[in-house]
Parts: C-alpha cells; sequence; structure tokens
C-alpha cells in the first residue's frame, strides 16, 4: 500500500487495483480467504480463521494486528504489537 499511496496519493480503494503492477509472491495470499477494505485513506484486511491459523486477525492502515480467537477481530481486540 506504501508504493501505491506514494505513486498515486492516496490508498488503493480495492485489493485488485492494489495488486495491479505490482509482484505478490504466491506465499502472500494463496490459500488464504481475506476481505479488503478501503475508504481512499484508511485501509484494513480482515482474515478469517482458516487452517492454518489461531483465530481471527485484522490488519489496519495504522500498522495494527488485532486478534480475535471466537470472531471477526475489530480493533478492540488484541493488539499482536509486532517489534
Amino acid at each position: 500500500m506504501e508504493g501505491y499511496r506514494l505513486e498515486r496519493g492516496s490508498n488503493a480503494m480495492t485489493f485488485p487495483e492494489l495488486t495491479n503492477g505490482y509482484i505478490l509472491s504466491p506465499l502472500d495470499l494463496e490459500g488464504y480467504t481475506f476481505s479488503f477494505l478501503s475508504d481512499g485513506s484508511q485501509w484494513s484486511i480482515a482474515v478469517p480463521r482458516q487452517e492454518t491459523l489461531a483465530g481471527n486477525y485484522l490488519l489496519t492502515s495504522k500498522g495494527r494486528i488485532h486478534f480475535n480467537a471466537a470472531k471477526s477481530a475489530t480493533t478492540n481486540d488484541v493488539d499482536l504489537e509486532l517489534r
């Protein structure tokens, strides 16, 4: 998203728009279900529980990853801080 924003001045509004012209490793997305939401300034990716995941995740444009083991993750859920 950072590269897209630097080139165009705003975030992508759809995932195909974001990936158009960008090369992603097959390991990045293969076999995973997710939903991408954007309003042009903020974005989020919701990843529901799947076979290889411990629960539900929400990745945000603020650089946060939220986790909920039982239901769809929201920004009110556990914040998995990366260090």
